[in-house]
């Protein structure tokens, strides 16, 4: 109950524009391993093993409690619909002009008419989560309107009977290669 209510709170700041980053330079993959470590023991109750790649990449600005906000979503998430003993993958990579987080789990995928609302307040896919675990349908909403909030964007990739991707892109800092 105390996570909906966050949640809704979450929301309805968003939503009034009583919402405020506070940015400062981050290296996104340190930030990914360290939600990783924590995450890991909810994956380890299903067997499931979370693997990451931690490469030298442009900072970013960003707000790093936000950021963990949608790092955790995406990854519970991909725990939660993930059957026991297989793998999600997390990474952070360059592209252009960005600096992209990738989850993607080896689940049930979301069905393709259902990909489109995904991000909608509410919305929860008609698969469902493989071990009977809870689900809001707010999540993924705050999680777009955080990276909105950000000026990046974040993308959704599924196939049925296969699996989910999620891309998130952050513009970087231009000049601020390496450590964040």
């Amino acid at each position: 109950m105390l996570n909906l209510i966050d949640d809704l709170l979450d929301v309805s700041a968003i939503e009034s524009g009583n919402f405020d980053l506070k940015r400062e330079r981050t290296d996104l993959g340190k930030l990914l391993k360290n939600r990783v470590d924590i995450i890991a023991l909810i994956a380890e109750e299903k067997g499931i093993t979370i693997t990451t790649d931690d490469a030298g990449l442009p900072a970013v600005d960003l707000d790093p409690a936000r950021i963990n906000q949608v790092i955790d979503n995406l990854l519970t998430n991909a725990i939660k619909f993930s059957p026991p003993e297989s793998t999600v993958e997390a990474v952070v990579r360059l592209g252009e002009g960005v600096v992209e987080l990738v989850v993607r789990d080896h689940g049930q995928g979301i069905p393709e008419h259902e990909v489109g609302k995904v991000f909608e307040a509410f919305e929860k896919p008609s698969t469902k989560p493989t071990a009977g675990e809870k689900s809001t349908g707010l999540g993924l909403a705050i999680v777009k309107r955080i990276i909105d909030a950000h000026g990046g964007t974040i993308a959704v990739e599924s196939t049925l009977g296969e699996g989910t991707a999620f891309t998130v892109a952050l513009p970087y800092l231009e000049g601020a290669v390496g450590r964040g």
